[in-house]
């Protein structure tokens, strides 16, 4: 963070303010630590002007400042982006220039008899191989988040029918692989899926896509 905390001494040495910030530093055995730095100027007697303050160590506490910021965005049990984040994403990509915008919903296929006959352990087990899998299949930038107990959704920026569809076919392939890998029981999804160009709701095309995937599911 050399250049950020560069720009701050220049401008608390101009203004005078004290200097405080947060920044890392890289420690001779080659760990990177968080601190922060606090000081304030002085002016001695003959005129001269030195800086005095403190440095402290805040490793820990930005530590449990990204776990939180972790939980919050994210679902416990698969690693995914939770239904806040996702729409706060919708919200974000409604107003954005990002479109074509492209949604894909899914639904895993009798969660509910698994957890009735076979325990919510192997339900958590089921729900967990499925969000592997629709995690492998998509981009960094796209947001494949966990709606729901037995839902999910992506949201595909940038990405006409046309990119979904191969989206799609890339599930379908490790669905596939995760058949064969002769796992008990079977993981079975349901999928629909809508793209919103520019000047429609992506709200709507959210609807479509449910309605797709319901249709599929019956």
């Amino acid at each position: 963070d050399r250049e950020r905390v560069m720009a701050e001494h220049l401008r608390v040495n101009r203004t005078g303010e004290p200097f405080n910030v947060d920044y890392r530093v890289l420690r001779k055995d080659g760990r990177i630590v968080w601190v922060h730095d606090e000081a304030v100027l002085t002016e001695h007697l003959a005129g001269t002007k030195a800086w005095h303050g403190v440095i402290h160590d805040i490793s820990e506490r930005k530590a449990m400042e990204e776990d939180l910021r972790y939980l919050g965005n994210h679902d416990a049990l698969t690693g995914l982006f939770n239904r806040a984040y996702y729409e706060t994403e919708i919200a974000r990509l409604e107003a954005s220039r990002s479109h074509p915008v492209s949604i894909i919903v899914a639904d895993v296929d009798r969660l509910k008899e698994v957890n009735d006959q076979l325990g919510h352990a192997l339900g958590d087990e089921v729900l967990r191989r499925a969000a592997s899998v629709l995690r492998n299949a998509f981009r960094a930038e796209d947001v494949v988040a966990r709606t729901g107990g037995d839902e999910f959704g992506i949201l595909l920026p940038e990405t006409d029918e046309a990119a979904t569809q191969k989206a799609l076919e890339r599930i379908g392939k490790m669905l596939a692989r995760d058949a064969r890998a002769g796992l008990e029981p079977p993981l079975s999804i349901s999928f629909g899926s809508a793209t919103c160009n520019r000047g429609e709701s992506l709200l709507t095309a959210l609807k479509q896509a449910d309605d797709e995937m319901y249709r599929l599911k019956k």
